[in-house]
């Protein structure tokens, strides 16, 4: 799963479809268009067994909490 910052979803986009033309198996790579209030319960879900990020210390903060 992908989730770019809010600003730049074409950018996830573009990648899945990157991911997509170079013969990944469907659903490989999905970009996940969500608000940023919905991302906590996203990395809650159980399936979920990593993260990783980009970005401000400070989102790395939250999200290791």
């Amino acid at each position: 799963m992908l989730k770019h910052a809010n600003n730049v979803p074409q950018c996830a986009l573009a990648v899945e479809e990157v991911v997509r033309k170079a013969g990944a198996p469907e659903g490989l790579c999905r970009t996940l268009l969500v608000e940023v209030g919905q991302v906590a319960d996203v990395i809650a879900d159980p399936r979920v067994a990593a993260v990783t990020l980009t970005g401000s210390t400070e989102v790395g903060a939250i999200v290791a909490a």
